[in-house]
């Protein structure tokens, strides 16, 4: 189970009123526990991949081409992203020994042998009426509404590292949300998890140095995590 994330302000998607709410925002609705999974024994887990609707509840798993994902995939990976399900996967945060924070995270992965292909999840939901920011755990994506990208508002948070972009000009409305990893010529890794609505920075920002130190901690902790993913990797 999720610890509780509390800061001032803070309003996820699934505990405010609404008729249709968005839903598994921090990935923890992942069955695991299915016989729709395909795993098999490695290092340092079970690995293999199964039903986007049991692993990624809610949302829409898409993969495309020209950074224009378009294509519904019905299975996504388990542990380790393969080219089979387009190079997503719902991962345990343990491998990273980084449980802190939640049981699952999503990873992207593509590499110039997976399909040159952009990817993206996608939601319908409503924005809380309050909402000023929408936030991620991570970086590295674009973010859009109802097909408009959102610019980069700033990367806040201690211990773990949050990119933030303006939402109030779509709160109260139900919008569509999609997260993208772009597709890069050499490839491309992004972390993904804790996507939540506030009406302020997590946490509010005390001087722009909050920013770049933020921005600093965020790339470092990346580089970490693909380096754990490379062995891991490099261990298969």
């Amino acid at each position: 189970m999720k610890h509780p994330i509390v800061f001032g302000g803070l309003l996820l998607a699934s505990s405010v009123a609404s008729a249709d709410p968005f839903r598994n925002l921090d990935f923890e609705l992942a069955n695991t526990n299915t016989s729709s999974l395909m795993l098999s024994p490695g290092p340092p887990s079970l690995v293999g991949q199964g039903p986007a609707v049991d692993l990624l509840p809610a949302w829409q798993y898409l993969v495309g081409t020209n950074n224009a994902p378009t294509t519904p995939l019905a299975y996504i990976g388990f542990n380790l992203p393969v080219p089979e399900t387009g190079g997503a996967a719902i991962v345990e945060s343990s491998i990273f020994g980084d449980s802190g924070n939640g049981k699952y995270l999503l990873e992207f992965y593509t590499t110039a042998a997976i399909r040159q292909s952009a990817e993206a999840i996608r939601q319908t939901g409503d924005i809380p009426a309050d909402a000023k920011y929408l936030s991620y755990e991570g970086g590295g994506l674009e973010v859009s509404v109802n097909g408009t990208e959102l610019e980069l508002y700033g990367v806040y948070g201690s211990p773990y590292r949050y990119s933030h972009y303006d939402i109030s000009p779509y709160a109260g409305q139900e919008v569509t949300i999609e997260l993208k990893l772009p597709w890069l010529q050499f490839g491309n890794t992004a972390f993904l998890d804790n996507v939540a609505f506030s009406e302020t920075i997590i946490p509010e920002p005390g001087a722009l140095s909050l920013f770049c130190l933020g921005g600093a901690a965020l790339v470092l902790r990346h580089v970490r995590k693909c380096r754990r993913r490379r062995r891991f990797r490099e261990v298969r």
